[in-house]
């Protein structure tokens, strides 16, 4: 009976981690996304799974997809939330014309601020304000680390310890002209970690990037 449970539990976890894949996969290929093995850090599949924090947790939290790398120290996380494109509640993946921004970009920001009307999409008259919050890296990096045209990235404040060790998070925008609805990567880091933020940016490059230009 005990080797009949196992497996049935078994079955269930590898058809979880299959279909896992296959969305992260599925989603990868719809916004023109490849993932690439990088030894600098290892890949775990389904983040509730890894994080064993309660639901409040700011780690749980961020693994939006079923997918998480881990640096080899241990110190640095990184999850990614691409959407599923049949699905747009956050608003438009339409880019602005003569803009690299979508409206979904601007809500995304805008959520991870709390900056304004929580009930609200954020209007034209916002954008610049919204812009002033994020860090753009040279359009060279963007080049060489996600094969982007632009690269913007910002902290966020997740306010409360994950397993007693992770307090800071980075949010990084490889954005690419024409695709509205980019990935949003997030850095979720140790205290001596965050000193050495853009050491792991530059450990996570090509783990992501965009296939061709559209």
């Amino acid at each position: 009976m005990k080797k009949k449970y196992l497996l049935v539990l078994l079955t269930f976890v590898t058809v979880i981690t299959c279909n896992s894949q296959e969305v992260l996969t599925q989603r990868c290929v719809d916004w023109n996304i490849i993932i690439t093995s990088n030894p600098s850090f290892s890949i775990i599949r389904e983040m509730e799974h890894h994080c064993n924090d309660e639901m409040g947790c700011p780690v749980y939290e961020l693994g939006i997809l079923p997918a998480i790398w881990v640096s080899r120290d241990g110190k640095c996380e990184v999850s990614i939330d691409i959407k599923d494109k049949n699905i747009c509640y956050d608003g438009d993946f339409e880019v602005f014309k003569n803009d690299i921004f979508s409206q979904y970009i601007y809500n995304n920001i805008k959520k991870h601020f709390q900056w304004g009307d929580p009930y609200r999409f954020p209007e034209k008259k916002d954008y610049k304000y919204l812009k002033m919050l994020l860090t753009k890296y040279p359009n060279k990096l963007a080049r060489k680390y996600f094969n982007a045209d632009e690269l913007y990235l910002y902290p966020l404040d997740i306010k409360s310890e994950c397993r007693g060790k992770f307090s800071h998070a980075m949010v990084v925008i490889p954005l690419q002209r024409g695709n509205g609805a980019p990935p949003f990567i997030h850095f979720v880091m140790t205290e001596d970690a965050r000193k050495n933020f853009n050491g792991y940016l530059k450990a996570f490059q090509k783990t992501i990037m965009y296939k061709t230009k559209l």
